[in-house]
């Protein structure tokens, strides 16, 4: 990193020990330790209300036993159908069960019969599935369904056959509705490799910054947005800056964020999704996104003895975590 490129406050304590004159390198360390101390504790506008210690706290955590992010698996069956995903995920469970299994072809993937059969049965965020069938990664949504539930251990392929496993057919159950969607969010987004859904490069943030992005949906006013002016909502301002320098005519530079964040949040049920009024003639319509009523409902945060950052604030920029 530059200089340049580090966050004021950062700049700003260094031209303070610039100016300091110390006895011993010891008396320096010991000022420079309480400055990024009280740095480090200090809630930020540009992390959302978070202090870098929060921040770090949020991306380190494991959305279960440590961190302050929290998945709550108590949802009714009809809040886990507002995903369509979740409503997949089931429906393939269930015709692997009713089929007691399928031979998967030499690539891992479900048999072309067996797909097309599928595709009647599936929930589809937009338009039903047209057009003839000819192997399971034509038909994206379901290609990534079932390898999220294999990532997840309610799908296994042994001796050629794809089979549910007990854990699967035990969460398959409408009772367990919102087990099956905390495992299926957990496979999705720690597991699963976002940069999968779209073959762009795989060295970018989304993923480690998906405990923020998280964190800010949870904080953010229900209105409608477009799927870029989103991005820029959920994402740390340093990662959005970095994104716009790298700007150019063949591709929004947020468009890993739409692809690997927004979209699967959406076909969690996490965001609403709705195409603006227009005619649909001169221009396509893009669709925009709100946070819906379910993430109140799901996400929940703690911090512990860090404390609670303070309400929510105008849009954020970013800074980072200081060592």
């Amino acid at each position: 990193m530059s200089r340049r490129e580090l966050p004021e406050a950062i700049r700003a304590i260094q031209r303070e020990l610039a100016s300091q004159n110390f006895a011993s390198l010891a008396e320096a360390q010991a000022f420079l330790d309480r400055r990024m101390s009280r740095y480090n504790a200090t809630p930020q506008q540009e992390l959302g209300g978070l202090s870098p210690r929060h921040m770090f706290a949020l991306l380190d955590g494991d959305w279960d036993r440590s961190g302050p992010l929290r998945l709550n698996p108590d949802l009714r069956p009809s809040e886990v159908e507002r995903s369509v995903l979740v409503v997949n995920a089931r429906r393939l469970l269930e015709a692997l069960a009713d089929a007691r299994g399928v031979r998967v072809t030499g690539r891992g993937n479900l048999p072309r019969g067996f797909v097309a059969e599928l595709v009647r049965r599936l929930s589809w965020a937009s338009e039903p599935w047209e057009g003839p069938v000819q192997r399971e990664q034509e038909v994206w949504p379901l290609h990534v369904t079932r390898v999220v539930l294999e990532l997840a251990g309610l799908v296994a392929r042994r001796g050629g056959r794809a089979r549910v496993t007990r854990r699967g057919a035990a969460l398959a159950s409408a009772d367990r509705a919102g087990e099956l969607y905390v495992t299926l969010f957990r496979a999705y987004f720690r597991t699963f490799n976002l940069a999968y859904l779209d073959r762009l490069p795989a060295e970018s943030d989304e993923q480690h910054l998906l405990p923020f992005a998280l964190w800010s949906l949870s904080r953010l006013e229900s209105s409608w947005r477009g799927a870029a002016k989103l991005a820029e909502r959920l994402m740390p301002v340093d990662y959005v800056r970095r994104a716009r320098a790298r700007e150019d005519d063949l591709i929004e530079p947020l468009y890993p964020v739409i692809r690997r964040v927004i979209e699967p949040l959406a076909d969690f049920g996490l965001l609403e999704r709705r195409l603006p009024p227009g005619d649909g003639h001169a221009v396509p319509r893009v669709a925009e996104f709100r946070p819906a009523d379910l993430v109140a409902r799901f996400l929940s945060f703690d911090f512990g003895d860090l404390g609670a950052p303070p309400p929510p604030e105008p849009p954020h920029r970013s800074l980072r975590l200081a060592r």
